[in-house]
């Protein structure tokens, strides 16, 4: 028994260990994760038959992507990648019954994706952790309106799965500042928490409202650091 806790304490210790490569090493990172995100000031929905509104909400997303690192000095890194992102914003779920007519809609958001280019400086303050800030680049690749609808009025029932295309509604181009933390593990796994701060508009024509919305992208991701 004690020689299998010595050997489970010395495994931990080596995944815990620092990892970080010396100065004036270059490695890539190869990364897979996943997004929640919202668009800021998106119009509530007001659903006035019925005196109900549907607040926005939050999306989940998928993200993919690589970094390339610079390890200037022990405490500095300066890295670019590119990646694959989920964004966009929703709105909360609806069910309600008029006159013996129920109707719900659900998953309804809009949903956007961007092919980014990030480019952080990375400060390790202790081990493997560092504090990652820059700018990153992004690109539009697509953006659709979707949502479910469900009307049920005595034995008939009506369905609609809405996917349309409103890629033309958004701008091409969007700004951001990623600001965050990642940890590198003895075994050169690497934990990386981002939050992209949208600094240009997202949208062509004010919404509803009178306003115009920017990007606030959450990443978390799992990466494996390869040396070159």
């Amino acid at each position: 028994m004690k020689k299998i806790f010595f050997l489970a304490l010395t495994v931990m210790s080596v995944l815990s260990a620092h990892a970080q490569f010396e100065p004036g090493r270059w490695s890539v990172e190869p990364r897979l994760g996943a997004t929640g995100s919202t668009m800021t000031n998106m119009p509530d929905i007001n659903l006035g038959l019925i005196d109900e509104t549907l607040n926005s909400t939050a999306i989940g997303g998928f993200f993919v992507g690589a970094d390339m690192e610079y390890q200037a000095t022990n405490w500095l890194g300066l890295s670019a990648g590119i990646n694959y992102s989920q964004a966009g914003s929703g709105w909360e779920d609806f069910t309600a019954t008029l006159s013996g007519v129920k109707a719900s809609m659900k998953d309804m958001k809009i949903q956007t994706a961007y092919f980014n280019i990030p480019v952080t400086a990375n400060f390790y303050i202790w081990k493997g952790l560092a504090v990652r800030s820059g700018l990153q680049f992004g690109f539009l690749t697509s953006a659709k309106s979707k949502g479910k609808t469900e009307i049920k009025a005595g034995n008939t029932t009506t369905t609609s799965d809405d996917d349309e295309d409103v890629k033309d509604a958004f701008k091409t181009f969007d700004l951001s500042i990623p600001v965050g933390l990642s940890y590198e593990f003895g075994n050169h796994l690497v934990i990386d928490a981002r939050y992209n701060i949208g600094v240009t508009k997202v949208n062509k024509e004010s919404f509803s409202n009178g306003k115009d919305a920017r990007n606030g992208v959450f990443v978390l991701s799992l990466g494996y650091k390869l040396g070159l």
